[in-house]
C-alpha cells in the first residue's frame, strides 16, 4: 500500500511537472500595437463614407434585379479607373474583376458579396435600412457589415492604388456574389468552377470572416479579434414520413406526423458531438499567453484539459457554435 501511494504521489508531481513546463514555456504575450498607416492622399476619407452610404441604398435582396444593375451603375461611375484597367466577366449578377500584373506568380483572390438579408421589420430599426444614413459615429444601412462595408474597401484601395500609379507584383482577382444569403448557386460556385477551370491556385485569399468578440468571451480584459482560417460547413436533412389515411374520427395509433415529430426530437437531442477542432485549438493557444495563470495553465494542456474547455464552450450558444 505504501508503495502504491509513493507511486501515485510521483505520478501527481509529474504531471504537475508537465502542466507547469507547458504553462510556463509559452510565449509572452505581445502587446505591440502596430502603426497604421495614413490614407493616401487620393483617399478622401468623407468621400469613402459617402461612397459606402450610397452602396447602402440599392436594396440588393435576391429577389430584386434591378437593384443589381443600378448598383453596378454606381460602382463604374465611382470607381472608373477599376472599370478601365481591370477586366470584369459577369455571372449573372455576379462580378469577376481580373487585375493583370503581367507577371508570373501565383495570383490572389479577395471576395466579398452584394447582396444583403432581406428585412422583416423596419419600423423596427432605428435608422431605415437602406437609407445610407451617415452620422457622428455610423454609416447605418442593411449591408453595412455584411458585406458591402468589405466590397467598398477593396474597390476603394483599388481605385487609390490606379489613382497613385502603383500595380500588384501579382495577378488579383476580386470576386462580388450576388446571392450569398442564400447558397451562392448562381454566383460564387459559377465563378469558383470557372476559376478551376483556368486552373488557378492562389497565394492568398480573403473573404469576409469573424468579428471583434468582447474579451471576456475568452476570459481577457481586452476586445479578441477572431481570424476566420477556416469555413464552417452545414449539412441540410429531409425527412420524410408515410403512414395509412385515417379519420379524426378513428385516428390510429401511429401518424406521420407523429413520426415525424419523433424524428426531428431525435435529431435535435443528438447532436453532433462537440470536439476542437484544429482551427479552434489554434485560436485557444493564441489567447492562452494573455489569460490568468489558472486559465493559462489549462489552455497550455489541452492535451489533458480539453473536455473541460468543451464543456465550458458548449454553456453558451456563441461558443457552442
Amino acid at each position: 500500500m505504501k508503495r502504491l501511494l509513493q507511486l501515485l504521489a510521483l505520478a501527481v508531481l509529474i504531471l504537475l511537472a508537465v502542466l507547469l513546463y507547458h504553462t510556463l514555456t509559452l510565449p509572452q504575450a505581445d502587446s505591440r500595437v502596430a502603426e497604421l498607416p495614413d490614407l493616401p492622399q487620393a483617399m478622401d476619407e468623407d468621400a469613402m463614407v459617402g461612397r459606402l452610404a450610397a452602396a447602402l441604398r440599392f436594396p440588393t435582396l435576391p429577389d430584386q434585379p434591378n437593384a443589381f444593375v443600378g448598383f453596378h451603375d454606381f460602382l463604374r461611375d465611382s470607381f472608373p479607373l477599376t472599370h478601365q484597367t481591370l477586366s470584369l466577366k459577369a455571372f449573372g449578377h455576379s462580378l469577376l474583376y481580373h487585375w493583370d500584373s503581367k507577371n508570373d506568380c501565383p495570383p490572389q483572390l479577395l471576395l466579398a458579396h452584394q447582396d444583403v438579408v432581406p428585412v422583416s421589420s423596419p419600423e423596427k430599426w432605428q435608422k431605415p435600412p437602406f437609407a445610407g444614413v451617415v452620422d457622428d459615429d455610423f454609416v447605418w444601412g442593411r449591408g453595412a457589415l455584411d458585406d458591402k462595408g468589405s466590397l467598398m474597401a477593396i474597390l476603394e484601395a483599388t481605385e487609390a492604388l490606379l489613382q497613385s500609379g502603383q500595380a500588384p507584383a501579382c495577378d488579383v482577382y476580386l470576386a462580388f456574389g450576388h446571392d450569398e444569403e442564400i447558397g451562392g448557386r448562381e454566383g460564387a460556385v459559377k465563378m469558383a468552377a470557372w476559376l478551376e477551370q483556368q486552373n488557378l491556385r492562389f497565394a492568398l485569399i480573403l473573404d469576409e470572416g469573424g468579428m471583434m468578440l468582447p474579451g471576456s468571451t475568452l476570459g481577457m480584459d481586452r476586445p479578441v479579434a477572431l481570424m476566420g482560417i477556416a469555413e464552417k460547413g452545414y449539412m441540410t436533412v429531409e425527412l420524410q414520413a408515410e403512414a395509412e389515411p385515417g379519420h379524426s374520427s378513428r385516428p390510429p395509433e401511429r401518424t406521420a406526423i407523429g413520426d415525424l415529430a419523433a424524428a426531428i426530437h431525435h435529431l435535435q437531442t443528438h447532436p453532433r458531438p462537440a470536439s476542437l477542432s484544429l482551427p479552434t485549438r489554434k485560436m485557444l493557444e493564441q489567447v492562452a499567453p494573455h489569460q490568468s495563470f489558472a486559465k493559462r495553465l489549462v489552455f497550455a494542456n489541452l492535451w489533458l484539459f480539453e473536455p473541460l474547455i468543451i464543456r465550458q464552450l458548449e454553456g453558451k450558444p456563441e461558443t457552442n457554435a
